[in-house]
This record gives C-alpha cells, sequence and structure tokens, in this order.
C-alpha cells in the first residue's frame, strides 16, 4: 500500500511541473500538520493548513538595503478593536426564529430576542459557549471602540456553513456553500469603516446550517502598513515527491529556495519523522557583490491548536 501511495504522489508531482497546481506542499507530515502555498506564486497569499486556516510563513531578503519578499503575502501586525468570543465569550442578542425585515439596522428592537454568550456552536471541539443545533441564527452584537483612528478594518470571523454580516446595516462580508474551522480576516470597506462611532455600533450576523458541526463567532481588527517591501519576481517552481523547488529574482540577486520533506515511505523511521528542511541559495545576476540578507519568520498560530487562546 506504501509503495502505490509513493508512486502515485510522483505522478502527480511530475505532472506538476508543467500544470498548474491548486496548492503547493511546502512542510507536510500527518494532517494535523501542514503548510501549503495556495497560489501559483509564493509571495501572492498567506500559507496555509490544507483545511484554509492560516498557517504563515515569511520570506524577506534583503539586497543592499533593499527588502524583497518571497514567501507568504506581507501581513500587517493587526490589532483586536472588538474581540471575537473565542477564549472570552461575549454577551450578545440571538434569534433562531425569522426575524423579518430591519434586523441588521442599529435601532432595530431585539428586546424579544434571546440573551447569552458567543461563540454559539455544536460539534468541533465542544467548546462553543452557547450550544446551538437549529438549522438557522440570527445574532445582534453591540460595541463601541474607543480609537476610531484605524488604517485597515478587519473582520475576525469563524462560521460553519453560511454566513452574511453586517456592520451598522452595511454588508460586510457573506459567503454560501463554505465554512472555517477556525478565525479568519477578512478586510472590510471604507464605507463601513466611516460608519463606525465610538459607541452604540452593531454587528449583525446571519449563519445557516443545513449539516454537520455548527459554529459562529465574529470580531473586528484594525490592521497597519508595512512599507518599502518589494515582491520578488518568482521565475521557477517545481514539485517532486519530496521536494518543493523556487527560484526568484530579487534585483542584482537571484534566491534559489527549497522545501524537503524526506517523506518515503519505505522508510518508516524517516516517514514519521516530523523534520522539513528549508534551504536558501543566493547568487549575484549581474556578477558583482552584494550584501544579502535572509530574514525567515514563523507564525506562532502553526503551534497553536486555535487562533486564540482561551
Amino acid at each position: 500500500m506504501m509503495s502505490i501511495i509513493a508512486q502515485f504522489i510522483l505522478i502527480i508531482s511530475i505532472n506538476a511541473q508543467v500544470t498548474k497546481m491548486p496548492a503547493y506542499p511546502l512542510v507536510t507530515h500527518d494532517p494535523y500538520f501542514s503548510i501549503w502555498s495556495f497560489s501559483d506564486k509564493l509571495n501572492q497569499s498567506t500559507t496555509r493548513h490544507w483545511t484554509g486556516a492560516d498557517n504563515k510563513l515569511i520570506g524577506i531578503i534583503k539586497v543592499d538595503n533593499i527588502l524583497y519578499n518571497f514567501i507568504g503575502e506581507p501581513t500587517y501586525p493587526s490589532k483586536i478593536i472588538v474581540a471575537p468570543g473565542e477564549g472570552n465569550p461575549i454577551n450578545v442578542s440571538y434569534t433562531e426564529e425569522e426575524p423579518g425585515p430591519g434586523w441588521t439596522e442599529k435601532q432595530y428592537n431585539d428586546k424579544s430576542w434571546k440573551s447569552d454568550k458567543m461563540p454559539f456552536g455544536s460539534g468541533w471541539d465542544n467548546n462553543a459557549s452557547t450550544k446551538w443545533v437549529t438549522k438557522n441564527i440570527w445574532v445582534r452584537r453591540l460595541f463601541n471602540i474607543d480609537d476610531l483612528n484605524i488604517e485597515k478594518l478587519i473582520l475576525q470571523l469563524r462560521h460553519d456553513d453560511d454566513v452574511e454580516v453586517y456592520i451598522n446595516g452595511l454588508p460586510a462580508y457573506n459567503c454560501k456553500d463554505c465554512y472555517v474551522s477556525s478565525i479568519k480576516e477578512y478586510s472590510l470597506s471604507d464605507e463601513i469603516k466611516k460608519s463606525l462611532k465610538k459607541t452604540d455600533n452593531v454587528m449583525a450576523i446571519h449563519c445557516s446550517n443545513p449539516r454537520g458541526n455548527s459554529w459562529i463567532d465574529a470580531g473586528l481588527a484594525n490592521q497597519t502598513s508595512i512599507n518599502n517591501i518589494i515582491a520578488a519576481s518568482q521565475t521557477g517552481v517545481s514539485v517532486t515527491a519530496t521536494q518543493t523547488n523556487y527560484t526568484f529574482k530579487c534585483g542584482p540577486a537571484n534566491l534559489h529556495l527549497n522545501f524537503l520533506s524526506p517523506l518515503i515511505a519505505s522508510d518508516l523511521d524517516l516517514l514519521s519523522r516530523p523534520v522539513t528542511y528549508i534551504d536558501f541559495f543566493i547568487e549575484s545576476n549581474d556578477k558583482k557583490e552584494h550584501q544579502t540578507e535572509i530574514i525567515f519568520g514563523v507564525s506562532e498560530n502553526i503551534a497553536k491548536h486555535q487562533t486564540i487562546e482561551e
């Protein structure tokens, strides 16, 4: 069985050198621990777990004091301004019956709704604050913001399944036929950011769960910019049964990047070893000497079961 699996992976890998792939393996071990690139260019998106949850790697090379990023989309530090309930449950109003028109608006009267703590859910880790087993739930959360000096407004959201989110009556995010198993972040519009006041804001959420596990939790964060970083130009990528190789042009320097996970099915000791080797090789492309430095970072979330600690 193991040799058949290894041959199948090799066939896919050889094919991947001439066709686009839905995801590129970077760190692959057991299903619980893996890191993939979901874009054709390694610096075009955040690296993720196979489920889609963020497992962020960041790679930056400094060439003659100019910064080029080559792994992951440059992520900006985000500061929570309205915390999700995970790890610190929050009081909200909710109903499991169709609320009728106007339920997303600030002036809507929700006094007939129930009151309990978010997150709502069932299944998963069985650690929801309030059990939710019906098909639909509507949630209203009133919140205040101390500082309205927000550069980039971010929605922090975990949902199972379909979801629609409104901020002060404005559509913020919606997704059908999808779910996420951990908190993910989504950029919100300037219109929504301008609608925020220091007091009496409302987040309105409708989540539908036609089958299986259920979950809903949400919050807001402020994201600040990182300046003076140039995207390295990816010039090649190849995938084999145990390795993924990238090449980049970073101004006057070329960077070769290799991810090696020695998953040899015929060697059980090697197969069970949770080690991936990452090698960097830099060469000049103009035959001149240049000062270079590699900056490589790994998100702490890779070692967490949950994005937000209890």
